[in-house]
């Protein structure tokens, strides 16, 4: 780990932006937690060197003392607004504890507009509207206040959003982000995972309800109000969607584990600062307290002197009792029957109190501020939620064990002492909240930092479009299938059919010892694996390393490093190929269908000698232990099991992202209407038909799945390991998965918190090159294109007409050519074509005189690629390729010339049009740029992860609700079901009642007519 600390500095030290930025910020909600989020991440803003402007409800006292400028314009007419509504409506908000979530909801979508309306029609905030001042960001707090986001679009620049409760159904809508209500609970309840069915039916209407009133009240009457203030305002529907990112005030050991995607940040505990030393009569206070310290402080908002006088009186007769001494924010200069052992203020050093090692307890309202600040100093606390998201944060305290929730309606003496004297006398919930505040100070990097980092990305980067997720662009219907769902209902009848057409149609204290199994018959698959078991090695860890090639010589590290080499599984693929006269090339007519059964068939068959190897069964058999177990995830799960076996946590890697065997393990969303399945080559935004056959698709390798590979994998284990568990109780045990990916490469999508990001960690800093390969490319005045395509497929292997057709397109260029050649003889080898065997790809793409990559689009060399900014033509031919190709195509920096294709012509015409385009190197050089702008390396971020997850024994923390749910639960089928049978029981009792009371009127007008006659 010390080694970490000098890598972080510098980084920390270079993230600063060229020069410094107009960073304009809206804080405006009257409430002092709030404005205390926005003015510490302002100033600390101010305090790189920025200009800051801060529009709020409170403003500084003094201007900070900053590198930069800080300037406030305060909008003292929003405290007004909730003064007079308050006075208005005779309102005690402890009254509000009785709300349930629903009125709750439609008060906040009621009033908060109103209460904000002033802050665009403040005279200051006109006189900066009306004048021409630019700014390089705007940074605005998300809380029922989006016409203020319009200022982000009348300045010209990228909006940042701050959510100060993390995510919730209104971050949610604005950043494409999925919130599963089945185990999602909405931010104004006091639900907790798992939910009953009446929980989850309630949390479903919640979310509904409040989206109406979202969009039928609260949009509208904020569109009015950009109309009204902005001179050529934007309509709503066109700011609400435009933020660059979210900082969420949240983390996971805070909040229940979450998807998130791309662009949404935790930086939970930004506002924390290090402790000050106290004022001296509370220093004296709290030294002097030898039975301890309680706190007690119900927020900025709820005012304690406010209490009743029965709770009041509770209260003081509970405190009375105590040996303890207390420290209460209270709010009048006098508290009647105050205690010996009371000490009162209306104001304290909250962060600074909690730090002082006397304070035993918190009593609190719960609100995020206090539980986060409790939280880090490692304080239990005694929660009286009143509203917000008050009460979900306490039952939260409370279901991770370091804290109690009293209700405010259950307030008295005798169950406030007995809720006191558990938390002060039972040392679980001491001990737990120490235990939380160590997982909350794990980062690489501190909150703040990472804050201001990722807003200087914003601005550098332009607004970050590459990190906008596709779902922001589809209709609700889209994004949610309704027509697809609606397609497949109405042909329901054929659906055989359908299936069958598109078949045919489309370092820490101690070193660790760390078992890594990487058994894939694919020398890329094995590069990955090698390059994160040798730096782990290096790291001073004892590595076994599990493969089908292994290294020819042992590497020199600090640590030990042991290959274990599974021959048999390359003999198998072998053998296979022989069988079936197979040529790779074949393969690139195969649909996603047929590649799905392919794989899910020949995968586990190839890979089933890794449990049966004869040293991995000496491994099994053996008394070794290991603390944790790396397996790359490739249609093996049975390898997974040796995690159970050897009882450590086990750590998945992804080759190619995200995909749906990767979603599935660890209950991760993988909306079907963007994400496009990694078998297929279809772009985003996808047609109907393309959305059509990926659902489709989606289910029948699900399906396919479950009754072919997973059986098939289950008897391997049974088969291979002793009393092996089955493999139901180990597909979803990954404490995290270390994806090779990064949105700079891949399409922006929901990650949950145990997805990590390391695209690119294999690449290594160049090396010299062989004299006679650098000699060529040095030499190469008109520049060199280099040509590989890979590991698995072989040039050598192109059939005689396309690799003629190549041979005619290179002998035309200029231009010096790099082949991969396996065979000892080229025929028909031009001038200027250099070949190989094996050349170095990495340091080749690195040499400023390569121009262009023809590759067949592996994710791999695609990384390659992008890493040292060289344009791609890709062929690609089967897996992940043809996405990755199109990919690179709509990205702007390749072209695609589909196998099929390869003609001398069309592969001339490609060449030539990336050689001759400057677009092609420019985007190529941009996603580069992008693709390096981090805070830490993904090496450094792949290790540090592998070595939380043994620290933390596994990180269950980080584990998403939704893997404990049923899938009808997890889709909501039963409380879909339930709703549609209570519509159909009243619309059936309504048609009914109304057809008898037609019935009744019609007879009485007969009867009243044969009178008249």
């Amino acid at each position: 780990m010390k080694s970490l600390v000098p890598v972080i500095l510098i980084l920390l030290a270079t993230t600063q932006c060229g020069s410094c930025a107009k960073i304009l910020g809206v804080f405006s909600i009257p409430g002092r937690s709030h404005y205390l989020l926005g003015a510490t991440l302002m100033k600390a803003l101010a305090e790189k060197g920025h200009d800051v402007t801060m529009i709020s409800s409170f403003g500084e006292k003094e201007p900070p003392k900053t590198k930069g400028t800080y300037r406030d314009i305060v909008v003292t007419e929003v405290i007004e607004n909730m003064n007079e509504m308050i006075k208005e409506q005779k309102m005690n908000m402890f009254d509000r504890e009785k709300g349930n979530p629903f009125l709750e909801t439609i008060i906040i979508g009621y009033m908060m507009p109103k209460m904000m309306e002033p802050v665009l029609g403040n005279k200051e905030v006109q006189k900066l509207i009306h004048s021409d001042e630019k700014f390089d960001v705007v940074i605005i707090e998300q809380f029922v206040n989006d016409a203020e986001k319009a200022l982000a679009t009348h300045f010209g620049a990228p909006l940042i959003v701050v959510s100060p409760v993390g995510a919730n159904s209104w971050v949610n809508t604005i950043v494409g982000n999925p919130g599963p209500t089945s185990y999602i609970p909405t931010v104004l309840t006091d639900y907790l995972v798992p939910m009953t069915f009446c929980e989850r039916l309630m949390n479903s209407v919640l979310h509904v309800i409040g989206q109406i009133i979202y969009h039928l009240y609260v949009y509208p009457t904020e569109n009015a109000k950009i109309k009204k203030y902005i001179p050529n305002g934007p309509d709503i529907s066109d700011v609400l969607y435009n933020a660059s990112i979210v900082l969420m005030n949240s983390h996971p050991s805070l909040n229940q584990p979450v998807p998130y995607v791309p662009n949404m940040i935790d930086v939970g505990g930004f506002h924390v600062k290090p402790p000050k030393k106290l004022p001296q009569d509370l220093q004296e206070f709290l030294d002097n307290a030898k039975n301890g310290v309680i706190y007690f402080s119900m927020g900025s908002n709820l005012k304690s002197a406010e209490f009743p006088p029965e709770k009041r009186d509770a209260i003081l007769r509970t405190f009375a009792k105590l040996k303890e001494q207390v420290l209460w924010k209270w709010e009048e200069d006098v508290l009647p029957g105050q205690p010996k052992n009371v000490k009162l203020s209306k104001w304290f050093p909250q962060q600074d109190i909690l730090a002082h090692p006397n304070v035993k307890l918190f009593i609190t309202h719960g609100g995020f501020l206090s539980t986060t600040e409790t939280v880090y100093h490692g304080v239990p606390i005694l929660a009286i939620p009143i509203l917000g998201d008050q009460k979900l944060n306490a039952k939260s305290a409370m279901s991770k064990g370091f804290g109690l929730v009293l209700p405010y309606s259950e307030l008295t003496e005798d169950k406030l002492t007995q809720s006191i004297q558990e938390i002060l006398n039972n040392p679980k919930y001491k001990d737990k909240a120490k235990q939380i505040s160590e997982t909350f100070h794990e980062r690489q990097v501190s909150p703040m930092e990472t804050a201001i980092y990722w807003i200087e990305y914003v601005i550098r980067h332009k607004g970050a479009p590459h990190l906008r997720v596709a779902a922001l662009d589809l209709p609700w219907y889209q994004y949610y299938l309704l027509d697809v769902i609606g397609f497949l209902v109405l042909v329901s009848s054929n659906v055989v059919t359908v299936i069958l057409i598109l078949l045919t149609t489309s370092h820490f204290g101690i070193c660790a010892k760390i078992l890594g199994v990487f058994s894939a018959p694919g020398r890329s698959h094995y590069f990955l694996g090698s390059a994160l078991m040798k730096a782990l090695a290096e790291k001073g860890h004892d590595v076994t390393m599990i493969s089908s090639f292994g290294e020819k010589e042992p590497p020199k590290a600090k640590g030990t490093y042991r290959d274990i080499v599974v021959t048999e599984v390359l003999e198998n693929i072998q053998e296979m190929q022989k069988q079936q006269k197979m040529n790779m090339f074949d393969r690139e007519n195969m649909n996603p269908f047929l590649t799905t059964i392919f794989l899910g068939y020949m995968m586990p068959k190839i890979l089933e000698p890794t449990l049966q190897n004869k040293e991995v069964q000496q491994l099994i058999h053996s008394n070794e232990t290991f603390d944790v177990v790396i397996v790359e995830q490739f249609m093996n799960d049975g390898e997974q099991a040796l995690a159970t076996h050897f009882k450590a946590p086990l750590i998945v890697m992804s080759t190619v992202g995200a995909n749906f065997w990767i979603n599935t393990i660890v209950g991760n969303p993988g909306p079907l209407s963007y994400i496009p399945m990694v078998m297929t080559e279809y772009s985003v935004p996808m047609t109907f038909c393309e959305r059509l056959t990926n659902t489709l698709l989606y289910v029948f390798a699900q399906t396919f799945f479950s009754l072919v590979v997973h059986p098939n994998q289950n008897a391997n284990i049974k088969k291979n390991i002793p009393n092996g568990p089955d493999l139901s109780d180990v597909l979803y045990n990954a404490s995290i998965v270390l994806m090779n990916s990064h949105p700079s490469l891949n399409q922006p999508v929901p990650y949950v918190p145990n997805m990590i990001d390391i695209g690119g960690f294999h690449v290594k800093p160049s090396k010299k090159l062989p004299q006679d390969l650098q000699e060529f490319l040095d030499n190469a005045k008109d520049g060199v294109i280099y040509f590989s395509m890979g590991s698995n497929l072989k040039s050598a292997d192109f059939p005689p007409e396309k690799r003629d057709s190549i041979l005619r397109a290179f002998s035309k260029l200029k231009e010096q050519v790099l082949w991969k050649w396996e065979d000892d003889v080229l025929p028909g080898q031009p001038k200027n074509v250099k070949l190989s065997k094996w050349l170095p790809q990495q340091d080749i793409l690195a040499h400023p005189n390569v121009k262009l990559f023809i590759t067949h689009g592996g994710f791999l060399s695609t990384t390659e690629t992008v890493y040292h900014g060289v344009p791609i033509l890709a062929i690609p031919i089967f897996g992940d390729q043809k996405l990755n190709a199109r990919t690179a195509m709509k990205n702007g920096f390749g072209l695609v010339l589909p196998y099929s294709e390869i003609t001398e012509e069309k592969l001339t015409q490609s060449i030539q049009e990336i050689l001759n385009n400057s677009k092609y190197k420019e985007n190529a050089k941009k996603i580069s740029e992008n693709f390096h702008d981090r805070q830490v390396s993904p090496m450094e971020t792949a290790i540090y992860w592998v070595e939380y997850v043994i620290r933390h024994k596994g990180a269950p923390h980080l584990r998403v609700a939704a893997l404990d749910l049923p899938w009808y639960q997890y889709y909501l089928v039963d409380v879909i079901g339930f709703l549609v049978l209570v519509s159909a029981v009243i619309s059936y009792i309504s048609y009914y009642s109304i057809r008898a009371i037609c019935k009744k009127i019609c007879n009485k007008r007969k009867s009243k007519k044969l009178k008249q006659k």
